[in-house]
């Protein structure tokens, strides 16, 4: 057995937490938002605050990756998990202030549904992020935020063929297919980057310290047209 004389920093883990509850909460109040869609610009408010809180929690991140020798994972991989719940937050931001800035009556049909699917997305991120240490334990996650993006796809197809097909008006189609596309958009990168690329790369690196993970050597390959 290999005894390691640095240990690793695993004070990432708790920056990690701290991201993905954030997540949560801005999800949480986007869905709010879209059901009662009383005051969507003061909802962007506080989700812009969510945002600010988002933005120091990577920059610590960076900080510290900077000062750390041995961090959890790979430093790649480090990085990329907070990039990625950063993103998270970005995206959700960005539909909050699209649902401000177009003075919007309503909201489009269905997309509170979609809210709920990203919440729950979020919610299993929040799971996710806490297993980090247990690896064994992020393989169901991926599984469940898999299911959930699978359904949000079927749900942004329906109401896609349903804003043409109502007889909408030219704003509401625009402003309808900008609100479907930003929510798909935050549920993909939950289901998919996160769950597929960031949490099991960070699982490949920490069982072999060093090496970049299958996923990000595919990820590579097709970025690059090559086969591996």
């Amino acid at each position: 057995m290999r005894l390691r004389l640095i240990p690793r920093d695993t004070g990432f883990y708790e920056f990690y937490c701290a991201q993905a509850s954030l997540v949560a909460e801005a999800a949480a109040l986007l869905e709010a938002d879209l059901r009662a869609f009383s005051d969507p610009v003061g909802s962007a408010n506080c989700i812009r605050d969510i945002k600010r809180q988002g933005d120091e929690l990577r920059h610590e991140i960076v900080l510290r990756l900077e000062r750390t020798f041995v961090p959890p994972f790979d430093r790649e991989q480090t990085l990329a998990l907070a990039l990625a719940l950063d993103d998270m937050i970005d995206l959700v931001e960005e539909v909050a202030d699209k649902l401000a800035i177009y003075h919007l009556a309503r909201p489009p049909k269905g997309a509170a549904d979609q809210a709920a699917l990203l919440r729950r997305a979020c919610a299993v991120i929040v799971e996710a992020v806490d297993d980090l240490e247990r690896p064994s334990e992020l393989r169901q996650h991926a599984v469940r935020l898999d299911e959930i993006a699978k359904k949000a796809d079927s749900l942004f197809r329906r109401r896609m063929r349903r804003l043409f097909d109502d007889g909408n008006d030219v704003l509401s189609v625009l402003t309808g297919k900008d609100i479907y596309r930003g929510l798909k958009a935050a549920i993909d990168r939950a289901g998919y980057s996160i769950a597929t690329t960031e949490l099991e790369s960070a699982l490949a690196a920490r069982a072999t310290p060093g090496r970049s993970s299958p996923a990000i050597c595919l990820n590579r390959a097709a970025a690059s047209g090559q086969s591996l």
